[in-house]
C-alpha cells in the first residue's frame, strides 16, 4: 500500500511540474534605450523578438475588444483574449483574430497608412518606442472604418 501511495504521488508531482514548463516566463525589460529620438528606431534597439503585450482596439466589431499577446520569433504564439461580455450578446472570436497586431505590424501600419490616410494619431512609449495608443483615420467621408489600437503591458518573454 506504501508503494502505491508512493506512486500516486511521485506522478501527480510530474505532472504538476510538467504543466508550469509551457507557461511564458515574463520578465521586465532591463535595457533602457530611451535616449533614442525615433520611435521605431528605439522600439528596434530592443531588438525583442519574444514579448508579451496588452492589445486593445476600437471598431464596429463584434466583442471581444482586446487579448494578451504572446509573440515568438515576431510571430503570435498565443492569444488570451479579454473575456468581456454583454447581457445577452455571445463573444465571437472568430472575427477577432484578425484584430491582432504583433509591434511590428502596428509600425507596418503607420508606414502603409502615412501618406494616404485622412488622419494618423499615435502615442509611443517614451522608454521602449512601441506604438501605445494608434488612430488611422482611412477616409473622414467613410463612416466606422477607423482603425484603433492601444498598447501597454510589455514584457520579455525568456521562456515559453
Amino acid at each position: 500500500m506504501k508503494n502505491v501511495t508512493l506512486y500516486l504521488i511521485l506522478i501527480a508531482l510530474s505532472l504538476s511540474c510538467t504543466s508550469n514548463i509551457s507557461e511564458p516566463i515574463l520578465i521586465e525589460i532591463e535595457e533602457d534605450f530611451s535616449s533614442i529620438e525615433n520611435p521605431k528606431e528605439r522600439w528596434e534597439a530592443y531588438n525583442l523578438e519574444d514579448y508579451y503585450i496588452e492589445q486593445k482596439w476600437a471598431c464596429e466589431c463584434s466583442q471581444p475588444y482586446g487579448a494578451e499577446i504572446f509573440v515568438k520569433e515576431n510571430k503570435v504564439l498565443d492569444v488570451n483574449f479579454s473575456n468581456h461580455t454583454l447581457e445577452g450578446r455571445q463573444t465571437n472570436f472568430d472575427g477577432a483574430f484578425s484584430r491582432i497586431t504583433t509591434i511590428n505590424e502596428a509600425f507596418q501600419l503607420i508606414d502603409e497608412y502615412q501618406s494616404r490616410a485622412d488622419s494618423i494619431f499615435v502615442e509611443y512609449s517614451p522608454k521602449y518606442g512601441y506604438p501605445t495608443r494608434l488612430i488611422i483615420d482611412k477616409s473622414f467621408v467613410i463612416a466606422d472604418e477607423e482603425i484603433r489600437y492601444n498598447f501597454r503591458g510589455l514584457k520579455k518573454i525568456i521562456q515559453f
